[in-house]
């Protein structure tokens, strides 16, 4: 496994070969979506907690890793 935890106030957006994504949602909608995270990526988990994230991949693939700064830290 390839674990990422982040304690820093970003935002982090992991994306496959395939284009799935797995991360934060993009347009969250409370009404409609029960959590405001997706996992498409095979295998791939993300959570996030007390603003830790935590993303765990299958390790030996290739992917595109998003960081995005959302406060001062």
């Amino acid at each position: 496994w390839l674990t990422i935890v982040i304690f820093s106030p970003v935002d982090i957006d992991i994306y496959d070969k395939y284009g799935n994504h797995t991360g934060l949602l993009e347009n969250y909608d409370p009404e409609k979506d029960f959590d405001n995270f997706e996992n498409q990526i095979p295998s791939s988990y993300y959570d996030e907690y007390n603003n830790v994230k935590l993303v765990r991949l299958l390790y030996g693939e290739d992917y595109q890793i998003v960081l995005k700064g959302n406060d001062a830290g």
